[in-house]
């Protein structure tokens, strides 16, 4: 067997252990925009939301930009997630 290598680099595990935190405040953002939770229209969320779509809409365009054949592959599921956020933002 030889001796373990790790399989992810540092700096990418840490970048991972911040982001999943990240897409949780972004999902009770958008689940509290959408009534599911108390305060639906504070000042916050409302901004929170519109910020989200904006950030999911340039995505989309940075998918589209990238030579990766995969991140263009990802395109059409940033606009869906896009159009839901928009959804749910403007609600």
């Amino acid at each position: 067997m030889g001796r373990p290598t790790p399989d992810t680099p540092r700096g990418l595990r840490i970048s991972s252990a911040v982001s999943v935190p990240l897409y949780v405040g972004f999902a009770l953002v958008l689940l509290n925009r959408a009534g599911v939770f108390p305060g639906r229209n504070t000042g916050f969320v409302v901004v929170a939301a519109w910020v989200l779509f904006a950030n999911f809409t340039l995505g989309i365009l940075g998918n589209v930009a990238s030579r990766s054949r995969h991140e263009e592959t990802m395109a059409p599921t940033s606009a869906v997630l896009a159009a839901a956020a928009l959804i749910v933002a403007a609600a």
